[in-house]
């Protein structure tokens, strides 16, 4: 094979052309397609450095929650409320049916 290529520089040249040729084409036909559909929650994440997981929940989570519960189309919402942290998960309903 060695010995090929010193021979015929040229056709080793124009097959490594195409072979660039023919990957580049390839790369920009490929379809993200293949990816799952999936329906993941939105998270809200909050800090509230130095207060109490009892302050956090009153001043920050329970105003949350009631701002966000007006949201369209809301189908579960959860809230954890830690020390210096609030996290809200919330799940929405489908709109558009496949």
């Amino acid at each position: 094979m060695i010995k090929t290529s010193v021979k015929k520089p040229f056709t080793v040249l124009v097959s490594v052309v195409l072979i660039f040729v023919l990957g580049i084409i390839s790369f920009t036909r490929l379809n993200t397609d293949l990816l799952p559909a999936m329906d993941l929650p939105y998270v809200v994440m909050t800090t509230a450095p130095g207060s109490s997981s009892e302050k956090v929940e009153m001043s920050v989570t329970k105003q949350l929650e009631q701002a966000l519960a007006t949201t369209s189309g809301l189908e579960n919402m959860q809230s954890i409320s830690m020390e210096h942290q609030s996290i809200i998960i919330m799940k929405f309903s489908r709109f558009l049916k496949e």
